[in-house]
């Protein structure tokens, strides 16, 4: 109907900033201005969650951690009251403060928060989710000096990263923690890793 089409366009308008973010900031940052405001208007609080997590993670890679950080928790603050149907959205966020913790040096907080979300994940399939906490996990064990352990913890998705699904919140990942990257050759091998991910990490 024709009132369902400002939001369909406030979120083609999120999925656009989300590329562009790359190539123009600032006119990323203006389009998720723009879809925000309808969102809003609308009371779409799930729809705005949702844009505040992708947020987080481009924010973080852009070197943000504070400000990917914050919007994490605006996240999870609008889906406080969300019900069932939002859970994975509601991990989804904690895995940004989980992240945005380690981009702070804040080791110990990520890896309890990364914990908590893994024993939530257990059992599901969210591939997606379970792929970033296990980059997370592995980071900390790289910063650890435990690179065994955060090749071995990866290499169980090496068919799911072989799909290219995960292309770009691996490569979002790696621009945040850059020794991630040998840790993901080692795991899946450097013929492996897909090369449109590849591309979406400054060299």
């Amino acid at each position: 109907t024709d009132a369902g089409m400002p939001l369909l366009k406030a979120y083609s308008m999120t999925t656009l900033a989300e590329t562009r973010w790359v190539t123009d900031v600032v006119q990323s940052r203006l389009l998720w201005h723009e879809a925000e405001t309808v969102l809003a208007e609308r009371g779409d609080s799930s729809g705005l969650a949702m844009g505040h997590t992708q947020q987080s993670s481009l924010c973080r890679a852009a070197g943000c951690a504070e400000e990917a950080l914050a919007h994490a928790e605006s996240a999870i603050a609008l889906l406080h009251d969300a019900g069932d149907s939002m859970h994975l959205a509601r991990l989804s966020a904690e895995i940004e403060i989980a992240a945005s913790m380690l981009a702070l040096g804040d080791r110990w907080g990520a890896r309890r928060a990364a914990s908590r979300v893994a024993e939530e994940l257990q059992g599901m399939q969210a591939n997606a989710h379970l792929l970033c906490i296990q980059m997370i996990l592995a980071e900390l064990d790289r910063l650890e000096g435990r690179h065994e352990s955060a090749m071995t913890g990866l290499q169980c998705f090496a068919e799911y990263v072989s799909t290219g699904s995960a292309n770009w919140r691996m490569a979002m990942y790696v621009r945040t923690f850059p020794g991630l990257l040998g840790i993901l050759v080692q795991a899946f091998g450097a013929g492996n890793l897909p090369l449109r991910m590849l591309r979406l990490v400054p060299e």
